[in-house]
């Protein structure tokens, strides 16, 4: 082989080196996540959607047990991860304990679930439902398809993210485990924060 074939052959060879040693940095380095973005999360149907930018929900109308509107004593006074579900949901169901749990270890001054039922027979059926299944950490709320328009629900659970300023910050349809520690680790990105 005379010298010139050597040196271009030399040269290929180093040129496949590097072109696989970037392939290679492609695949095993992530790609960066701008600082304040939230971490990734996904229920059993997709991913957690985040708003480009926190957005008010005006007309929004749910009640707590007795009646009274529940949208003021939650919405706007700390982080709010609101669930619209109901008892004849299978999914709703299943998904329940999770929440119970994540209230439990989570729930305080800074953050709260709002389970929103959309049972007809509102608190009727909600409460024998909650005792049954040993869910002692959820309020029982009440909400209708009308009152919860403004969040366009696609179909149940479905559920929403509010920040401390009351405006929704992202959304999942479809049922999750809201007390693993991705679930968590959203949850606490959004309630550390000013």
């Amino acid at each position: 082989m005379t010298d010139f074939k050597k040196i271009i052959a030399g040269g290929l060879g180093a040129a496949v080196g590097i072109a696989a040693l970037i392939c290679l940095a492609v695949v095993l380095v992530p790609p960066s996540v701008p600082r304040d973005a939230p971490p990734p999360f996904a229920g059993l149907s997709g991913e957690f959607s985040v708003f480009d930018s926190p957005k008010p929900v005006p007309g929004l109308a749910f009640a707590d047990a007795e009646g009274a509107d529940a949208v003021k004593t939650t919405i706007g006074r700390k982080v709010v991860l609101l669930n619209v579900w109901a008892t004849w949901c299978g999914p709703c169901v299943v998904e329940m304990p999770t929440l119970d749990r994540l209230q439990a270890e989570m729930g305080g001054e800074a953050f709260e679930v709002v389970a929103v039922s959309l049972d007809r027979d509102g608190a009727e059926a909600v409460r024998p439902f909650l005792a049954a299944h040993g869910l002692n950490e959820l309020g029982i709320y009440l909400g209708s398809f009308q009152g919860l328009a403004p969040l366009n629900i696609q179909g149940l659970p479905a559920t929403y993210l509010f920040d401390r300023q009351g405006r929704l910050v992202g959304s999942l349809s479809g049922p999750a485990e809201w007390d693993s520690a991705a679930a968590k680790a959203l949850i606490r990105f959004y309630r550390d924060r000013p």
